[in-house]
């Protein structure tokens, strides 16, 4: 087969800068996705199974030519002039081209890249809202791995979950005469109340930094590490965006679930306050930092919103986002004609786990109402309970209504007809401006 090369790069394929990497398959919608990540401009991309055969191999060994002959074995359609235009063109509109033409210019698009990455991770600084990073992330997390790799070590992970799931299993237990001590401590020795908060905010601390150390250890890089305040809360963060690179779905749920393993190498050691009498400062210590900090652990392992568990839940799948495709899903049932044709493509795969974490999304959200109702009820009668709770139902069901209309364009844009290979979508800012508007994707954050 004979292909045209456009752009005048001549017939040798050009060649991917080093700092570029690509992870593996996953699921997005009716298709699959690899992600495209950009070590030096901390750039993430969504781009096509089709679009990846083609950058994989452009190490400047081959020719287009030869890039051609294997797409057309791989797909057993040909690799068209307009196809191979439109993905050197993406490439090198994003600077992803180390063999440019233009040395000066790339490294100007690359370097405004950068800029508003930085511009986008950080923010604007307000009064309600602000970033302040360390310097060096990548290094300092590295520096930290090796020393405290022990805590990954199989005979730690056994001593920690064996601890963790007795604490979680005497919280269980306890609950009611534990929230009934809760309370008690507020008032009666405040102080213990304090340093209880002190420790769980350790905990969320060191929470962050096990992320970022497991992700070191995983062959990822750590974009941010610092302090964020969002009125009126200041915690630790810290930024992987290159998690959907890492190379396998298996370190992918490593690094989503590290953070509970640091959380309780903090947590389990106040079990020994238990040991001193009942009322005494230590033990107040031990019961709010144990029983608050168990219970935003085990929050934090709840499959929904951005959170821990939802991160594990999504890479153990192997979906890029899982609760977009399953309201993607959901809405093809109350859209007609393009909705039928949308989610007749789905893969079986696909459509089972989708539907499979709707039924959850809606029981879990049943349960929540009644236990809330249930809750409220004793203190100002079902209606008011009611009343009370509709509220932010109702914000939810019209924030729903507006993310319902965003599900459309997706739909829309995910039927049109294919010419030729389908654009790159991409999770990041762009510092150049895109051949089409479809090709851009919402900035991604990775914070954990």
């Amino acid at each position: 087969m004979t292909l045209t090369i456009p752009l005048g790069i001549g017939t040798e394929a050009p060649e991917l800068p080093s700092t570029v990497r690509l992870g593996p398959r996953l699921r997005s919608g009716p298709r699959y996705a690899h992600g495209l990540y950009d070590n030096e401009t901390s750039a993430l991309y969504q781009v096509g199974e089709r679009e990846v055969f083609v950058i994989a191999r452009l190490a400047g060994h081959g020719t287009a030519q030869r890039i051609a002959a294997d797409y057309l074995r791989r797909f057993r359609k040909e690799l068209t002039p307009q196809g191979w235009a439109q993905i050197i063109q993406l490439l090198q509109d994003r600077a992803l081209l180390a063999s440019d033409t233009n040395a000066e210019t790339n490294a100007h698009r690359r370097a405004e890249v950068c800029a508003t990455n930085l511009r986008v991770r950080e923010g604007s600084r307000t009064l309600f809202s602000a970033h302040w990073d360390i310097g060096h992330p990548h290094q300092v997390m590295a520096t930290l791995a090796p020393r405290l790799g022990w805590l990954f070590s199989m005979l730690a992970l056994v001593i920690i979950g064996g601890g963790g799931a007795m604490m979680v299993t005497w919280l269980a237990v306890f609950a009611p005469i534990l929230a009934s001590e809760v309370t008690r401590l507020w008032t009666a020795t405040p102080v213990a109340g304090v340093v209880g908060i002190v420790i769980i905010w350790v905990s969320v601390a060191v929470h962050e930094l096990s992320h970022g150390i497991a992700h070191v250890r995983c062959g990822g890089q750590v974009t941010a590490v610092g302090l964020k305040w969002r009125f009126p809360l200041l915690a630790a963060y810290c930024t992987t965006a290159d998690v959907k690179v890492l190379t396998t779905h298996r370190r992918q749920v490593i690094v989503a679930l590290a953070g509970v393993v640091g959380s309780f190498v903090v947590l389990l050691p106040n079990a020994v306050l238990f040991l001193f009498p009942e009322g005494s400062f230590g033990r107040g210590i031990g019961v709010i930092a144990i029983s608050l900090g168990t219970v935003t652990t085990l929050v934090n392992l709840v499959p929904v919103f951005a959170m821990d568990g939802y991160k594990a839940l999504n890479a153990a799948l192997g979906f890029w986002e899982l609760r977009r495709d399953t309201f993607l899903y959901a809405r093809t049932f109350v859209t007609r004609g393009i909705g039928k044709e949308l989610r007749s493509r789905f893969p079986r795969t696909t459509t089972l786990w989708c539907r499979i974490y709707l039924i959850f999304l809606i029981i879990l959200a049943v349960a929540t109402i009644a236990v809330a109702v249930a809750l409220l009820s004793s203190q100002v009668g079902v209606a008011g309970a009611l009343g009370i709770i509709g509220c932010p139902v109702a914000v939810l069901i019209i924030s729903g209504a507006i993310g319902a209309r965003i599900v459309r364009r997706r739909a829309e844009e995910l039927t049109r007809p294919e010419h030729g290979l389908a654009p790159i979508r991409w999770s990041g800012a762009s510092a150049s401006r895109p051949l089409d508007p479809s090709t851009v994707h919402s900035k991604e954050r990775e914070d954990d």
